[in-house]
């Protein structure tokens, strides 16, 4: 038997998109994998490369890395972070992709992350991130935030009752000019305070 399985499940966004959860798991005893056991590793038959894959599983990231470069001729590959949803990684289409986790949200949230996602056909890809220092959000707006690991674009949303909530947006181009270009368009077509 090989050490790691793989449950192959058929899901669609929220927008209607088709796409593959790509679920592993790990069968050893003690739940340790060696780099050799990819020599046994077989994809499940049945993926659909035309579509998008989301991996998921509790594994080492040379696992996730090896995942990743074998589901390479789909339309998409992304990971599935209970934080995030599914970050996508990798992809071959134009076609975009909206993440949000369900959770609880302002009233509107949702349905404005999905508006701009949808306007603005040059962001590739929105996430909702974690909550922290929600109260500090005053309105609509977008700036580009710089992290460790470089420049994120963020989206701020208000509610009618004080309720914020943070998002990302991902574009293809991420440099600083490009991000900042971005911020200044979204925050002309939406910006409230």
């Amino acid at each position: 038997m090989t050490p790691i399985q793989f449950q192959l499940i058929s899901h669609s966004t929220q927008e209607g998109l088709s796409y593959q959860h790509l679920r592993f798991q790990i069968t050893t005893e003690d739940g340790v994998i060696e780099p050799q056991d990819l020599r046994r590793l077989k994809l499940p038959n049945e993926v659909q490369w035309s579509q998008g894959i989301a991996i998921e599983g509790k594994g080492p990231i040379w696992l996730y890395s090896y995942l990743v470069h074998e589901c390479y001729a789909s339309s998409w590959v992304g990971c599935y972070d209970p934080r995030l949803g599914i970050v996508v990684v990798s992809s071959h289409t134009h076609a975009h992709f909206l993440s949000l986790r369900d959770d609880h949200y302002p009233d509107g949230f949702k349905d404005f992350v999905k508006k701009v996602w949808k306007e603005k056909e040059w962001i590739t890809t929105c996430y909702s991130l974690r909550y922290s220092g929600q109260r500090a959000i005053k309105g609509i707006g977008f700036r580009v935030r710089e992290e460790e690991n470089g420049y994120k674009l963020i989206g701020t949303f208000q509610d009618k009752n004080g309720f914020g909530a943070r998002f990302q947006i991902r574009l293809t181009d991420e440099s600083l000019t490009t991000l900042t270009w971005a911020a200044d368009q979204l925050n002309q077509s939406y910006r409230e305070s």
